[in-house]
């Protein structure tokens, strides 16, 4: 079994390789998890997660490259997995949560600038970001699409007991 620990920021492999050249090492990147499975090669995969989450961008390269993985995965949730984390580990095939984890679910959001139109537009893609991340969630959630998207509009940390009433551990 090959074990990794997914900690700190996810971010793109080019920052991630910066801010390591800088000595900041607490980041996750998709290539981390390329290479993971990779060197794993079909075997069984367990992630411990501890992680804040980042860039969502980097969040939906790390789930593909884990469902595309063909053998099984587990995550470990040792205290949090928050916003573009809790998408990347929606493609393992279990995840566990201990009692004293934390899972935060919350819309999407951004900066901007510019005129009124620019932020009907930034809402629009705010829209579409959303519907991406509750692909991810539905595939394993209990309760309905809907809900869920409720519960991303309240921005909530929820417990480890909360998590899997709602279908997002096991």
């Amino acid at each position: 079994m090959a074990e990794f620990n997914l900690t700190g920021d996810l971010m793109s492999d080019e920052y991630a390789e910066i801010w390591r050249w800088f000595g900041w090492n607490d980041v996750c990147c998709p290539g981390d998890i390329r290479n993971l499975c990779e060197t794993a090669a079909g075997e069984e995969l367990t992630i411990y997660i501890n992680s804040d989450g980042g860039s969502l961008i980097a969040g939906t390269e790390i789930y593909s490259i884990l469902h595309a993985y063909k053998g099984r995965k587990t995550a470990h949730i040792q205290s949090r997995a928050a916003s573009a984390a809790t998408v990347a580990i929606m493609a393992c095939n279990r995840i566990v949560a201990e009692p004293v984890a934390l899972v935060c679910v919350h819309n999407p959001s951004t900066y901007g600038r510019g005129d009124a139109d620019a932020f009907r537009h930034t809402a629009e893609e705010l829209d579409n970001i959303k519907s991406v991340i509750l692909n991810a969630y539905a595939g394993r959630a209990k309760i309905s699409r809907d809900e869920v998207s409720a519960l991303m509009d309240r921005n909530i940390w929820i417990n480890a007991d909360q998590a899997a009433e709602y279908g997002l551990v096991d």
